[in-house]
């Protein structure tokens, strides 16, 4: 008679990476959510009937942090670590160096530490800078930054450049037969971060005519924010032409401002067509993810086999998850309670937040529920945290045959 030993897998390997020190590079500027590149980590343990060998990554620290703490993300499950937050400058910070972890048990176990060095490639971002210099009649002559023109034919696709704070926004040239959305100018939009702190009014940006030097020039805006409701949100200073905003922002309220830009002269004739300025609110991670129970409720038979699905589990963050992982969230499970047979009889995945039996002896005679105190967590399990609760129960099998019970009978004599 054959006899089949099946050797039941224990959690006794660390994950391992693949090499020593990862090495990748990004372009300077890149945007939120650009990829960078890929680790790997290999577990000796049993990954078919046990989470043993599934492994999950995670950033440990970023050296330098600047110009944000968080500059790259990783991917929990498949190690690709992306652009995360907007501002990598090579001319500033022309290396990073990540150490990483890798953790068993999809991130409850085991874990490793490794190194990933992100080279930040140069890109053409610096145009030249002209010196102030003296003619032979002694009139200084100095440079003055303006917004390059785009040709419609050759730009119809291209992405509109973000201004910071502070630049100039000069009223496109108009052209007699021209309409306005055939114009050959891409006016960037003004980014403005949500939150900021006083003192009000901050400059965003100068709005400049190509008339004042024929004209006195009087400048004003109207639409949302401006004469629209948020009323005087932003201002404009009249004989100057500064873009002004007078309060914070709050992006989760209104994530984009679309206003119009007006030039006149002294005798309140138009000099300029309007021009469109959009004021683009730049996300911060401002809010906690909300889980969308109070508690979750699931169900599972005993008996239950590893891997058997059990329940899913939601969260939900105001933040921006488009363009940033502020809005992110990942799952964990933080206690189980009763922590028997084993204290992790359950796993939760940390992207989809669907709960999985881990362990097999799950047995309703012996215990009937279980309550598990969940965690979810934005920026992709590194920011603000949320905790919440879910109830498992054990459905009962048909385990478990009669049992007679003793019985006394009629002495005789």
């Amino acid at each position: 008679m054959e006899l089949i030993i099946k050797v039941i897998d224990q959690n006794d390997n660390r994950p391992q990476f693949t090499k020593d020190v990862f090495r990748g590079a990004v372009s300077e500027g890149a945007t939120p959510g650009t990829t960078v590149m890929q680790v790997l980590a290999t577990d000796a343990d049993d990954a078919v009937d046990s989470y043993n060998e599934v492994v999950s990554y995670s950033i440990i620290s970023q050296d330098p942090p600047h110009p944000h703490p968080q500059m790259f993300a990783i991917s929990r499950d498949t190690g690709i670590i992306s652009v995360v937050a907007s501002g990598l400058d090579r001319e500033k910070f022309s290396t990073y160096t990540l150490i990483l972890q890798a953790a068993d048990m999809q991130g409850q176990g085991l874990t490793t530490t490794g190194t990933a060095v992100i080279t930040v490639a140069d890109a053409k971002d610096n145009p030249p800078i002209f010196d102030p210099s003296t003619d032979s009649a002694g009139k200084d002559h100095s440079a003055r930054v303006v917004l390059r023109r785009r040709h419609h034919q050759h730009h119809s696709h291209a992405e509109p450049y973000e201004l910071g704070p502070g630049q100039v926004l000069t009223f496109p040239e108009s052209r007699p037969g021209l309409k306005r959305q055939k114009r050959d100018w891409v006016i960037p939009p003004i980014n403005c971060p949500e939150n900021e702190k006083g003192s009000f009014p901050k400059k965003l940006g100068q709005i400049k005519s190509n008339k004042d030097k024929n004209h006195n020039v009087f400048y004003s805006i109207t639409g949302q924010g401006a004469d629209a409701p948020p009323v005087g949100t932003f201002i404009v200073e009249r004989e100057t032409g500064w873009l002004e905003v007078t309060r914070p922002l709050d992006r989760e309220a209104i994530s984009q401002y679309t206003l119009f830009s007006h030039a006149v002269n002294e005798n309140g004739q138009p000099v300029e067509d309007p021009m469109e300025l959009i004021i683009k609110v730049i996300d911060q991670n401002d809010n906690r993810p909300v889980f969308t129970e109070a508690v979750f409720r699931g169900a599972v038979p005993e008996g239950a086999t590893p891997g058997t699905t059990v329940m899913k589990v939601s969260a939900t963050d105001a933040d921006d998850a488009v363009n940033t992982y502020n809005g992110v969230v990942a799952y964990s499970i933080i206690s189980q309670d009763p922590p028997h047979p084993h204290p992790q009889m359950f796993a939760i995945n940390r992207d989809t937040g669907m709960i999985s039996v881990v362990v097999a002896g799950l047995d309703r005679e012996k215990i009937p529920n279980y309550m598990l105190t969940l965690q979810a967590a934005d920026m992709q399990g590194e920011g603000l945290a949320t905790t919440g609760k879910a109830v498992i129960t054990v459905a009962d099998t048909n385990d478990n045959p009669p049992i007679f019970e003793p019985s006394t009978g009629l002495d005789c004599e």
